[in-house]
């Protein structure tokens, strides 16, 4: 699988793989207000561009969120994931208490409907392995998910 990069910069790497429909972001640091807000909508424009549908955020090295960015996450960044398309999202988490508290938050808050999974693993690698153990819908094509003995959705 070839990954490419889509930005990189002291608080964010952003790649992607568009023939598998995956992005993955690996955050540095604490980054606020417009900052954080124009990392996020980075994101967002690769997802919609590239019709991405698997998400990796790799948050171990990130700090804290500011409650104002906090609230526009969970108000404004949310409804537009969800319109979005994702699919699955995975959250390696933080380091930082105070950020992962927030991303708990940001995840309890994302409403029933919500078309995608979230999910936290504690490795990145394993993180991979659940975002894509099924083969992408990719022009209307999707193979038969394979399910071992005891494997869960």
């Amino acid at each position: 699988m070839i990954i490419h990069t889509e930005h990189k910069c002291e608080n964010l790497l952003l790649e992607v793989q568009p023939q598998q429909r995956f992005v993955r972001s690996t955050w540095n640091g604490v980054f606020i207000g417009e900052l954080y807000r124009s990392l996020l909508q980075r994101i967002m424009y690769a997802v919609e561009r590239d019709a991405l549908r698997y998400w990796l955020t790799d948050a171990r090295k990130a700090g804290p969120i500011s409650p104002e960015d906090q609230l526009w996450t969970m108000h404004e960044f949310t409804p537009q994931v969800m319109k979005a398309g994702i699919e699955r999202i995975a959250i390696v988490g933080s380091e930082d208490p105070l950020n992962a508290r927030a991303v708990e938050r940001f995840v309890s808050a994302t409403p029933d409907d919500a078309s995608y999974a979230v999910r936290f693993f504690p490795d990145p690698s394993i993180a991979m392995l659940w975002l894509l153990k099924h083969k992408p819908v990719r022009d209307g094509v999707e193979e038969a998910p394979r399910r071992s003995a005891g494997s869960q959705a």
